[in-house]
């Protein structure tokens, strides 16, 4: 179900375009879509993609190498919103604004039962018809590829990844992959210097 998307008042907006700053500039959502997920109990909201606007360049900070990088990506409808580091997204105030909110581990895990899938990382051939259609559609992913640390772009068309806030026992950050090819990753961890794309929730 797709309904509409509102900000709350807390929420400091430049003018009434529908964006928000942030510590990395103006931030917006893709579209003002939302995607509305239930099933045995579970409901979860989820916005369109956070994108940056009117800024250039990568950004330094945080308290690592990768600091709070966003890539751009070639502007195709397909690959929605801007690619951020981990950090940008797990430690930068604001980036989801209020009431959303970057997703968790746990999130991601009940999305994928939400989409009819396990909760656990798979890679089955069968995926490609069952549950990915689900991803692109009922919650309105898309393969945008990543960003690797080097500036280098990757795998678009074929691959979606989206950052949680959750970090991994190894220090990396968790994500939400899936592929043309039939990966279906809720839990899995990449390294927090990649750049991918980020999608807010709300309880």
């Amino acid at each position: 179900m797709i309904t509409s998307l509102a900000f709350a008042t807390s929420c400091s907006k430049n003018k009434d375009d529908g964006t928000w700053n942030t510590s990395l500039g103006k931030a917006r959502f893709a579209t003002d879509k939302t995607w509305e997920i239930s099933r045995n109990g579970i409901t979860q909201v989820w916005s369109d993609a956070v994108e940056i606007i009117g800024a250039k360049g990568n950004y330094n900070g945080g308290n690592s190498t990768d600091g709070y990088r966003i890539d751009f990506r070639s502007n195709k409808s397909a690959y929605k919103g801007s690619l951020f580091s981990w950090r940008a997204v797990a430690e930068v105030e604001n980036i989801c604004p209020p009431p959303w909110r970057v997703p968790t581990l746990q999130d991601f895990i009940n999305l994928d039962k939400l989409m009819g899938g396990t909760g656990e990382n798979r890679n089955n051939s069968e995926l490609v018809t069952l549950i990915i259609p689900r991803y692109l559609g009922d919650w309105g992913g898309a393969f945008g590829g990543y960003c690797g640390s080097g500036g280098a772009l990757g795998i678009q068309g074929h691959g979606a990844n989206y950052w949680s806030q959750s970090q991994s026992p190894a220090g990396n950050g968790f994500c939400l992959c899936f592929s043309t090819g039939g990966n279906v990753y809720p839990q899995i961890w990449d390294f927090k210097g990649n750049g991918f794309s980020l999608r807010c929730v709300r309880d």
